[in-house]
């Protein structure tokens, strides 16, 4: 680091800030920044999952479906078959 030249200019507040921080953690600042993503990216899907939850618990639709006999393959049931007959008998 003695061979570069470079030295940015840093604002107090900022360079106060970053001392501070490097006293908090022993981690490097990427690791920082990466350890903070993968918690808010947990908690974001957490709350969609919330949510979702939330979303269904207000659904009040319940179909209220009828049981009927399985017929055979290729068997009509009596009802439909009354109305087809209808059916053609109406047509022209």
């Amino acid at each position: 680091m003695k061979d570069c030249t470079f030295k940015p200019i840093i604002d107090k507040k900022s360079e106060k800030m970053s001392k501070q921080n490097r006293g908090l953690s022993s981690n490097k600042s990427y690791e920082v920044l990466f350890n903070k993503h993968s918690s808010k990216m947990e908690r974001v899907k957490k709350l969609m999952r919330e949510k979702e939850t939330r979303e269904v618990a207000e659904c009040t639709f319940a179909p209220q479906l009828l049981k009927q006999k399985a017929a055979k393959k290729g068997e009509r049931s009596d009802k439909n078959k009354l109305v087809n007959a209808q059916s053609m008998k109406e047509l022209p």
